[in-house]
């Protein structure tokens, strides 16, 4: 806990990382593998239902609606799990200041404070509905501003992501209201927008080209597989066999969402505990700036 700059929220994760790689990754499997096996049987019934709607141009498109529904319900609900996982694990680890819990202790802290999480949710929605405008205004005038305006939209969007899992932390660790701590993260985040908004743009691209580089060599080799040994036609894809390969593929890449997002929520649990200090710090100044203020008012 304590106030990092802009470099010491990278050296502080790092070394972090270093200390529970192995624990974390080892639970992070625990819970993931159980969620991407559903998703792998839901992509099948997807990718099978969208092709053979496009193939043969038909125009029964029940199945591939319910398919679609179904796919996207079970994404929302997949992040959904993995963001109150990745806060919980990180409160657990600051609780107990060791790695002596499982993924056992995680839910069971979920399951606790499960009406809450569902009330904030609820809540981040109308938030969400309410910034929507603005933030819609704001990545348009970003497009016109040449390369510069690239760099705008990532840290915008970061910062936005940011937010609300800020909120969440807030309304979690503090005896504060919803409302309250939509109101306490916004005056918070403020202070420091831009440096915190480029450092989770920066971390949010690390994530994404390291575990891009870890999955890329399964995909290659179902590439390979498909196109070069089992000498693929434009009917592959309707077959068994390449029916399994896109939906195996489709599993890599869950498992690809599921630790971009871990990692990424865990970084912002870190700018939460740093903001917090550098939050309580100014305000300490603040105090001390004020002390004698109010005995010479009314001395005068």
């Amino acid at each position: 806990k304590k106030d990092r700059s802009f470099g010491d929220l990278f050296n502080d994760f790092i070394h972090l990382y270093k200390k529970i790689f192995k624990h974390f990754n080892i639970t992070v499997l625990s819970i993931s593998l159980q969620f991407v096996a559903v998703l792998m049987i839901l992509s099948y019934f997807f990718v099978t239902n969208i092709i053979e709607a496009i193939q043969y141009n038909t125009e029964d498109w029940l199945g591939f609606g319910l398919a679609t529904v179904a796919f996207f319900l079970f994404g929302l609900a997949l992040i959904v799990t993995i963001s109150m996982f990745s806060i919980e694990y990180m409160l657990l680890l600051e609780e107990r200041r060791a790695t002596d819990f499982d993924s056992k202790d995680v839910f069971r802290n979920i399951k606790t404070k499960f009406k809450k999480y569902v009330r904030f949710f609820l809540g981040a929605i109308v938030v969400w509905l309410i910034i929507i405008v603005p933030l819609i205004l704001l990545l348009a005038i970003s497009i016109f501003i040449p390369i510069v305006g690239n760099l705008v939209m990532g840290v915008i969007g970061a910062v936005v992501s940011l937010y609300f899992y800020m909120a969440l932390l807030v309304y979690m660790k503090k005896d504060m209201g919803l409302k309250d701590s939509f109101l306490y993260v916004f005056r918070m985040i403020n202070k420091k927008f831009f440096v915190y908004g480029l450092a989770s743009y920066v971390m949010q691209f690390i994530i994404q080209i390291a575990l891009g580089l870890i999955t890329a060599i399964p995909l290659i080799i179902l590439g390979f597989i498909s196109f070069v040994i089992m000498d693929v036609n434009e009917n592959f894809l309707l077959t068994s066999t390449g029916k399994f390969i896109l939906t195996i593929g489709v599993g890599f890449l869950g498992l690809l969402i599921v630790f971009s997002t871990i990692y990424l929520i865990s970084f912002y649990v870190l700018q939460y505990f740093s903001l917090i200090e550098h939050n309580v710090g100014e305000q300490t100044i603040e105090d001390i700036d004020q002390i004698g203020v109010d005995s010479i008012g009314k001395i005068d």
